[in-house]
């Protein structure tokens, strides 16, 4: 796409389940060049993420209330970071322990 990089910051972010790029990422900042091709306008339908390739199904334990909390692409709370953020629905904290984690199937 004629793009060039302009700066890479590695282990940008750490990602759980990702062992593809062990568990961490990197950010590229891009820029534009003479030659870059024109804007792509179609949507792109493919699965982007891990998560959305090789889904789990994760048991998480509140280490305040022991409230167990299940986290994966089909339910309530896909991600370990979206718990995190919304915190424990029963007394709302924000540290979990991971108790299990299964492969979901048919997908």
């Amino acid at each position: 796409m004629s793009l060039t990089v302009s700066a890479n910051f590695p282990r940008f972010n750490a990602y759980e389940g990702a062992e593809m790029i062990a568990n961490r990422s990197q950010m590229f900042i891009l820029r534009t060049t003479d030659q870059t091709a024109p804007e792509y306008d179609e949507a792109f339908t493919d699965a982007l993420y891990t998560g959305e390739v090789k889904q789990t199904l994760r048991t998480y334990r509140c280490k305040q209330c022991s409230n167990t909390v299940y986290v994966g692409i089909k339910e309530d709370i896909a991600t370990i970071e979206q718990l995190k953020n919304e915190g424990c629905p029963q007394c709302g904290s924000d540290t979990f322990d991971m108790v299990a984690k299964q492969s979901i199937s048919g997908f």
